[in-house]
Parts: structure tokens; C-alpha cells; sequence
């Protein structure tokens, strides 16, 4: 039988009393009346801001409703466990910068649910809902704004003051800073808590001081920090380069550098060797610019950028410009990490000048091949081939990698590669005879100053380089082409194939590369190497 012949129309089923007993759970919360048969459901206008669009107001109002009954339903148990686990959650939470109090509260989850853009994000834990916060506690007040206008306020400064310098009179129960030097922070609740009841304590492995003791002159070794009084340490000795003592924590301001024990009673330790690499390092030892610094100064994005006293950005090696002398300029030679320079022989010059090129050893693929030849030869009656001695080769190559970091830079490189590229061509005499470009190479101590011929230049283009297009704006603000630069790639690499040509005879035990130990070096080693021409 249809349910549409039966005596009701199902519209006046009671609800409530559904408990045993003939209690009610109070549920449904919310009620609404049945439609006629045949109503059409409401039809929302538009979809395409927001999901619901004209019944998202209506549908937000009726789940705020619903979970507002359910959290203040006295007869249902299940919403107080939730607020009570929500709560434990939130004592057990890291105390951070910055983070809302650590308390839950329903006003927050209901809040969130009324907003009917959903754009709104309320923080889930914390008294007040997100909106109505303090903003002087927030994390981006905390860690920006605070730490210029309220620096003594900063966690780690005042962690410093109570715990390193110890003035235990600066506490925070904010950060959870207290007068206790064995603890760096206590606060309620978190991770060392049981379901948020009781304390975290984050202990400290040393407790460390500030006693300003420093064991040598320049105060490249500091025991500023210590587990022990200055008097405490073991046989201490001011202006010393040894550590007495096992008990004293050493803190070096290089982390490289070791300790090794000088005696066998392992009493006395004695610190190694270390370069200081403040000094010696790329920007202020070989000169290496850092264009990215913020102190840099740059006009627009057509100049070069320039330092705080005007001067250009720019590496001193790649700016030099060709220049001709009987040596190489004293400023240039060992600022770059190896030595690496071209001299081109003056063939007019009567005193020996050269045209030197300097760019940065950015090298690879270096190869050195040393071949004999032999003429083949048979005798009647024998199948094999002989051979006797012909000659001797040596071939060595390698690869130049060149790149642009500024405009004047881009104009140097350019002449220089240029000039390289030249090389593979003739000099010709006021006579118009041809003559080929005898070539010193220097490449650390493995070629030094050794002459040559340059016989192949293959230029390589990569096609992730970029080009310079040689635009600039006007004062107008016209895009006009610039005369001052070049439509060239800011990176390219050459293939450089270099055919020595050895000052004596080549023989078996002749030093041909590099010479180590100069004190044992022979005459013949040096003429061999290069270091000096040979009379012949």
C-alpha cells in the first residue's frame, strides 16, 4: 500500500521523547517546518563567489545556531569532553612567540563557523578570538616591530642578560624566563606536562658565564664563555696559546680549528694552525666583488652599481684593460686564487715587451697530452714493423670560462676575448711577412711563463646564457639603444689549445711541469720550466 494512503501525511510525526524513560535529548536543534508536497526548494542566486552564494547566509546562520545548542546542551556529555580534550590540547602546545594564550574556548569555534565568507580565519585556541587580540602580541609585532622600538623586550636578549651576564633581576613570565640559572625557560603546561597540568622545563647543558678571559693577544682564542670563574681555570696563563685543564669549556671563534693534546698527562692542549678567514677570503683578499650587497649603490637598473665611496662594482682582474710591459703588473699576479695570465710576444719589440690579458682562473677540462713519434721500418724476411725514434709533442688544453657580472665589465671581456680569438692569425712584418704569436702562459706553477703558440680558439655560446640587449631609458623615459655597452652574452667559455715550445732539449728525465721545491730545482729544470729563457 503507497505511504500517501496511509492516515498521515508525514508531517505530523512527533519528535522528542526519545530517550527511555520518555526523556528528550533535545535533538533535533533546530527545527524547521515540513514544506508542502509539492514546494520547490529555494533556488540560490548566482555560484560563482562563494559556494551557496544567497543561501550561504542562511545555511551559516543555521550551523552557528546548531553548534551554539550543542556546546550549551546540558543534557548531551559529549560536548563537555570536547571543550575539556580541546583544552588539554592547547596546555600541551609549545609556548611560542607570539602564540595566542594557550587556552580554548568554544567563542572562538563559533566565530569561525558565523563568518559566511569563509576568508576569515580565527585562531582556534586563546581567550579572545583573533580579531579583538592585542596587536603588540603577535608574532610579527614580537619579531619585527618590537625588536626595533623595544629591543631590551626581546626574548633572546633578555634570555642573555639573565642566563650569560647574570642579572637574574630580568625575568619574563611572558617568555617564561626565571631567576633559576640552571633552567633557560619554565612555563606551564607544554610537552613536559601531564595532559597540561604541571610545568616544561628546557634545562641548560653548561651554565655558562660572561667573564671577558681571552688566551692570546689578538683574541683569536676566547674563553668568554665558560663553565668556570676566570681563578677556577687550571694553570690559566694571559697571553697564551695554550688551555690548561680538562675542566675548561674552550668556545673558538673558528670552528675549525682543533685541539690536540701536547703532553701525555693530557694536561696541556695546544691549539692548531688556522688561517684567519675573515682576512683571507674571496671579497677581501683576491678582491672578488659582491654585487648583491645591500650598502651597494645602484642608480637604476642601467648603471653599474656603484660602493658607498663612488667606486664601481666590479672585479679589478676582468676590468684590467690589455696593457704592454717586460712583466706582469705585481697587483694582478697572485690575486686570484692560482696564477693565470697570457703574454703575447711583441715581435717588433727589441727589449722583450708583452701585451698581458688577465681574466679569473674559471677553468676546466684541463688536459696535458705529451706523444712520440716513430718512423715504422721492416726487414726482409720479418713480418712485424719496427720503428725508430721521430719526434716529440706536446699538446695542452683547456677551457676558459668567462662571465660578466656589470657593463664595464661586458666591454672589458669582450676586447679580451676578442684579442685571444686574434691570436690563431698571422702578425705580419712592416715587410708583409707573416709571422706567428709567440705566447707565455702562466697557469699556477704547472706552466710558468712558459712560451707557445696558441694553435685552436673555440668559442662556446650555452644557451642558458644571457645577453646584454643594450637598452636604456632616456631622460624623456624613451627605450633608446645604449652606445656605452654591447649586444653580448654575459657568459661564454673558450677552448684554448696551447702547443709549448720548450726552451731545451726535451729529454727523458726533463722536469716539463711544475717545480715543487724551488731548492731543488736544477739550472736545467728552470730553463725547462720556463722560470727563465735559456741562452741558446
Amino acid at each position: 500500500m503507497p505511504l500517501i494512503d496511509l492516515k498521515t501525511d508525514l508531517k505530523s510525526l512527533r519528535f522528542g521523547r526519545d530517550r527511555f524513560g520518555g526523556g528528550s535529548s533535545n535533538q533535533p536543534y533546530i527545527v524547521t517546518p515540513i514544506p508542502e508536497a509539492y514546494d520547490m526548494a529555494p533556488e540560490s542566486i548566482g555560484d560563482y563567489i562563494l559556494r551557496g552564494a544567497s543561501l550561504r547566509l542562511k545555511t551559516t546562520e543555521q550551523a552557528t545556531s546548531r553548534l551554539l545548542s550543542w556546546f550549551t546542551d546540558t543534557k548531551n556529555p559529549n560536548n563537555f569532553a570536547f571543550v575539556a580534550k580541546q583544552e588539554a590540547l592547547a596546555r600541551l602546545g609549545t609556548k611560542t612567540i607570539g602564540q595566542p594564550n594557550r587556552v580554548y574556548l568554544p567563542t572562538n569555534t563559533l566565530a569561525q563557523v558565523a563568518d559566511p565568507t569563509g576568508f576569515l580565519h580565527v585562531s582556534k585556541d586563546g581567550v579572545l578570538p583573533y580579531l579583538f587580540v592585542d596587536p603588540t602580541i603577535t608574532y610579527q609585532y614580537k619579531t619585527r616591530t618590537q625588536n626595533i622600538q623595544e629591543p631590551q623586550n626581546n626574548r633572546l636578549y633578555n634570555l642573555t642578560t639573565n642566563k650569560i651576564h647574570g642579572d637574574w633581576l630580568v625575568t619574563s613570565t611572558q617568555y617564561g624566563i626565571n631567576r633559576n640559572p640552571d633552567v633557560i625557560l619554565r612555563y606551564g603546561g607544554g610537552p613536559g606536562s601531564e595532559a597540561g597540568i604541571g610545568y616544561t622545563r628546557i634545562k641548560r647543558v653548561t651554565n655558562t658565564t660572561f667573564n671577558n678571559a681571552t688566551i692570546d693577544d689578538l683574541g683569536n682564542l676566547n674563553l668568554t664563555f665558560t663553565n668556570k670563574l676566570l681563578g677556577e681555570l687550571k694553570l690559566y696563563q694571559p697571553g697564551s696559546t695554550q688551555v690548561y685543564g680538562d675542566s675548561a669549556v674552550q668556545t673558538f671563534y673558528d670552528f675549525r680549528q682543533e685541539i690536540v693534546e701536547k703532553s701525555t698527562d693530557k694536561q696541556i692542549k695546544e691549539k692548531l694552525l688556522f688561517t684567519p678567514y675573515t682576512q683571507f677570503n674571496r671579497t677581501k683578499y683576491y678582491q672578488l666583488p659582491d654585487s648583491g650587497l645591500k650598502s651597494n649603490i645602484r642608480k637604476n637598473q642601467y648603471e653599474n652599481s656603484l660602493t658607498v665611496d663612488n667606486k664601481i662594482v666590479g672585479d679589478p682582474i676582468t676590468l684590467k684593460t690589455l696593457y704592454t710591459s717586460n712583466n706582469v703588473d705585481e697587483n694582478l699576479k697572485d690575486l686570484d686564487f692560482i696564477r693565470f695570465y697570457i703574454a703575447v710576444l711583441d715581435n717588433d719589440s727589441v727589449t722583450g715587451e708583452k701585451t698581458f690579458v688577465h681574466l679569473r682562473a674559471y677553468l676546466s677540462g684541463i688536459t696535458d697530452n705529451f706523444t712520440a713519434g716513430f718512423n715504422d721500418f721492416s726487414y726482409v724476411g720479418r713480418a712485424e714493423t719496427f720503428k725508430t725514434y721521430n719526434s716529440f709533442n706536446r699538446s695542452f688544453s683547456f677551457t676558459l670560462k668567462v662571465a660578466a657580472l656589470s657593463k664595464d665589465e661586458l666591454n672589458a671581456i669582450s676586447s679580451k676575448v676578442n684579442y685571444i680569438a686574434s691570436l690563431t692569425a698571422p702578425d705580419y712584418s712592416q715587410a708583409g711577412f707573416m709571422r706567428p704569436n709567440i705566447v707565455y702562459l702562466t697557469l699556477g706553477n704547472y706552466l710558468n711563463n712558459v712560451p707557445g703558440f696558441i694553435e685552436s680558439v673555440n668559442i662556446t655560446l650555452p644557451d642558458d646564457s644571457t645577453w646584454e640587449i643594450g637598452r636604456k631609458v632616456d631622460e624623456s623615459g624613451e627605450i633608446i639603444m645604449d652606445p656605452s655597452t654591447q649586444q653580448m652574452p654575459h657568459y661564454l667559455e673558450l677552448s684554448i689549445t696551447f702547443h709549448p715550445i720548450h726552451s731545451v732539449l726535451p729529454s727523458k728525465g726533463s722536469r716539463l711541469l711544475g717545480y715543487g721545491n724551488l731548492s731543488s730545482v736544477t739550472t736545467d729544470d728552470v730553463v725547462t720550466l720556463g722560470l727563465v729563457p735559456s741562452e741558446g
